[in-house]
């Protein structure tokens, strides 16, 4: 993903010190954000510090848990099988590519690109670029684009800018969501001011409750927010409808000559496909799993006992 899927500017959206593995400090040298170069390199050195060797280019077809004989037996496409006593799942939100439907998308005369297909701005200079969707990807995305000259708008619907490492330490000592996320939404205020006119509208719940309840995550303005205020992006709200290069607005308003639609709407979860002996919700969330639920090791588990030590 981070080396064949991603965008030349792509940064991790956590500090390193959050986003590191175990037993294995990312360097001294290494900024704050890492970007996406030195994270892959980090990667391969963490493997081969470990003697790890991945197995690529296997796709997964079904994984079951055998109570017989006491082990997850894992089939891929080729026909391989493996076997062993715990599963780690730990693809998280990014399956695969999400493509919303949108009336008139297949029509769009110009390109359609998601956003694991974007690459840089650098190739998009005086083009009309439209965004479709606010998340991180997205946000950094239009950056990068304004700052390669394109002239860019982005779709925002329920765009989250928050201060949320602030956060990440309260949450360190005990302190209630509630509490946290009434305390980061009136500094995000202090701080960003009220971007209403900007067609920025802020939700009604905290950060951290969007989280729990529909698994939508904060916003890390990485600059994004000064060209929005600047009018060097454009933000516009949800898209109805696509004629050809005519795009109709959920405000009624339609906008002609976009050369290019960039989809940031994230990914679909795909294990909810091959993982066996699971309750899921629609959007394929596990809920439960069935025989062997204790031998499934949730990868954020492991993260969060590691990272805040």
């Amino acid at each position: 993903m981070w080396r064949k899927k991603s965008y030349d500017r792509l940064h991790l959206h956590l500090p390193k010190h959050i986003c590191d593995l175990p037993h294995f400090p990312m360097p001294d040298h290494y900024p704050k954000y890492v970007p996406k170069d030195d994270f892959v390199r980090y990667l391969d050195n963490y493997a081969a510090h470990f003697g790890i060797n991945p197995l690529f280019g296997r796709c997964v077809e079904r994984a079951e848990y055998d109570v017989v004989a006491g082990q997850w037996v894992v089939r891929v496409k080729d026909g391989e099988e493996y076997k062993g006593k715990f599963l780690v799942v730990a693809i998280r939100e990014n399956g695969d590519p999400f493509i919303p439907r949108i009336a008139g998308l297949d029509r769009f005369t110009g390109r359609v690109v998601h956003s694991t297909e974007f690459r840089s701005g650098k190739e998009l200079r005086d083009k009309n670029v439209l965004v479709i969707g606010s998340g991180n990807s997205g946000m950094e995305i239009a950056l990068d684009l304004a700052n390669e000259g394109a002239n860019t708008s982005i779709v925002v619907r329920t765009p989250k800018p928050e201060i949320i490492y602030l956060g990440l330490m309260l949450f360190r000592y005990s302190f209630p969501i509630r509490a946290v996320d009434m305390l980061l939404v009136w500094l995000s205020k202090l701080i960003f001011g009220d971007l209403t006119e900007y067609g920025i509208l802020r939700p009604k719940e905290g950060p951290y409750e969007m989280i729990g309840k529909y698994r939508k995550f904060p916003v890390i303005d990485v600059g994004t927010i000064d060209k929005i205020k600047s009018h060097q992006i454009q933000v516009l709200p949800a898209v109805t409808v696509v004629r050809q290069n005519d795009i109709t607005f959920e405000n009624g308003r339609s906008h002609n000559g976009f050369d290019v639609i960039v989809l940031a709407t994230g990914f679909c979860k795909s294990s909810c496909q091959w993982l066996q002996g699971g309750d899921y919700q629609k959007d394929g969330r596990l809920l439960s799993t069935l025989e062997g639920k204790q031998r499934i090791i949730p990868c954020w588990i492991r993260k969060k006992r590691h990272s805040w030590h």
